[in-house]
């Protein structure tokens, strides 16, 4: 087959060799799928020879699907995702759509990337995509299945990660539809909520490279790209999975919970993206990952493997040895009795970090505060010299900006606390005398911050700290917004309750941005 233009600049072929093959990857050629009514199964694929095993001549031109399944059983049983897919492919290869960016939230949080209508209309034609039902073995919906079967099914689950990475692009396909099964509408907020397409998400953040995510909510609808970073604020571990929902029973015999698997996977991948960064010297990227990785683990079960004798048709997660080879997690959560040092260790701190921090402002207390390390944070701000060191961090923070995102610039350690730690953290600043009031030039502060990365519990117990603290909010800088405009941003998780305890808390509702609109 004939390859056209990458649609998107060329990366490290080795980028797609971080995470283990366990399942050859097949991917499905756009002009196939032009021609397809539904998404027809891997096996059905197979037999047509309608699927290519991928190869690195494809990378910049394979872009991985994520959509909630329509049916229990079946991914797509009317054909409305398929439909509304081919419907986005074509308007984009016919140039009628102009170009996809950023939407405006991310796009003034983190940049812009914009694909024009001519990248579309030279690569699309001669571009592959990844859809689960589609490029991998799935089990017959009568339970019926051979060993063989099942382990190809499992070894494709826990080749996912490896999936993602060979993909250029995460497409979210989330038009508006009907469960064929249980008749519950589905849209992207549904698709938001889902375990599994969450995470998928997430392994768009924890590649070797960061991929665009676009979001396509119609085929007649505009898409548009957002940014991973979302993965925070809807943890994996806090979704709807299904064999949840199934009170871990199917037919009358017991399943194992996905919850499990999934802890596997992303213990997996932190472990990989920690190691990998290490041997790169990517020593800023090493302590983010470090200290956010628990983060993505939140409503997840402390152990990552499966009973023995479990005779499950569900594959299982990766093995011990997997996260072995790639890296130790196993500093993420340490009980070391003297954990400030333990810390430092994970970090790779030194004498010359230490210099450095001084001239960036990234200090270890920032780190500390991320991480949700109440000992070592007590340490440092109660430490000697820290109270001369909490003024210094909020001095060096000033006039630099925000980015609510890897480098963690113009903030301070209060408010990178806001953002990931609990509010006993929070605590343990503040009676250290970090200042509450702190705003960066462009008006963010420690309660944004959190409205930002959905913190519910800290916006709520920041409001019962500091009752009445909204009447003297400043805004100003990205569009005059309040927290509650961010916290109404972005629908689902804990939007709602945030919304809730700030309009108690006499929230302005009709206070109006810089272009027009109220709050909610």
């Amino acid at each position: 087959d004939k390859l056209g233009p990458p649609l998107m600049p060329l990366r490290d072929v080795d980028r797609a060799r971080a995470c283990p093959l366990l399942y050859p990857m097949f991917v499905l050629p756009v002009r196939a799928l032009l021609g397809m009514d539904r998404f027809l199964s891997h096996e059905d694929l197979l037999s047509k020879q309608y699927l290519r095993e991928w190869v690195p001549q494809m990378v910049g031109r394979v872009i991985f699907v994520s959509h909630q399944w329509l049916g229990y059983t079946t991914a797509d049983p009317d054909g409305e995702h398929c439909t509304a897919l081919k419907a986005l492919f074509k308007r984009l290869m016919h140039e009628e759509i102009s170009k996809v960016q950023v939407e405006w939230v991310n796009r003034l949080l983190f940049g812009n990337t914009i694909i024009h209508s001519r990248q579309w209309r030279e690569a699309l034609p001669h571009m592959f995509v990844w859809v689960d039902f589609s490029c991998m073995p799935q089990l017959p919906a009568g339970g019926q299945a051979s060993k063989a079967l099942r382990r190809q099914a499992g070894l494709a689950v826990e080749s996912i990660p490896a999936y993602v990475e060979r993909c250029d692009l995460m497409l979210i396909l989330a038009p508006v539809c009907q469960h064929a099964d249980s008749g519950q509408p589905c849209d992207y907020s549904t698709w938001r909520a889902r375990g599994w397409c969450r995470l998928e998400m997430l392994f768009g953040l924890l590649t070797a490279q960061e991929m665009p995510v676009m979001v396509c909510r119609g085929g007649k609808a505009t898409p548009y790209l957002t940014n991973p970073f979302d993965s925070f604020v809807v943890p994996a571990g806090e979704g709807a999975f299904t064999c949840c929902s199934l009170g871990h029973k199917r037919r009358g015999r017991d399943i194992p919970c996905d919850k499990v698997r999934v802890r596997g996977v992303l213990e997996h991948m932190l472990a990989n993206i920690i190691t990998r960064t290490k041997k790169q010297n990517r020593t800023e990227d090493l302590r983010y990952w470090a200290s956010v990785g628990q983060r993505l683990l939140i409503g997840l079960p402390e152990k990552a493997t499966q009973d023995e004798g479990d005779d499950s048709s569900e594959p299982s997660a990766p093995t011990p040895s997997g996260s072995t080879q790639m890296g130790d997690v196993s500093g993420l959560s340490s009980s070391d009795p003297d954990e400030l040092e333990a810390f430092r260790r994970l970090l790779d701190w030194d004498e010359e970090a230490d210099v450095s921090a001084r001239r960036t402002g990234r200090t270890l207390l920032h780190w500390a505060a991320l991480a949700d390390r109440r000992p070592v944070v007590r340490a440092l701000s109660f430490g000697p010299g820290g109270q001369e060191a909490m003024r210094q961090i909020v001095r060096k923070a000033a006039g630099q900006g925000l980015q609510t995102g890897r480098r963690l610039r113009g903030m301070t350690p209060l408010m990178c606390a806001m953002a990931f730690a609990s509010f006993e953290t929070v605590e343990v600043l503040l009676d250290a005398k970090a200042d509450p009031w702190y705003m960066t030039r462009s008006r963010m502060d420690a309660l944004k911050t959190a409205c930002f990365c959905k913190n519910a519990e800290n916006v709520e117990r920041w409001l019962q700290r500091f009752p009445g603290c909204l009447k003297y909010q400043r805004v100003g800088g990205y569009f005059r917004l309040t927290p509650l405009h961010i916290a109404a941003m972005r629908p689902g998780g804990t939007c709602a309750p945030m919304v809730k305890a700030l309009l108690a808390a006499s929230a302005d509702a009709h206070h109006r941005l810089a272009i027009g609109g109220g709050g909610v």
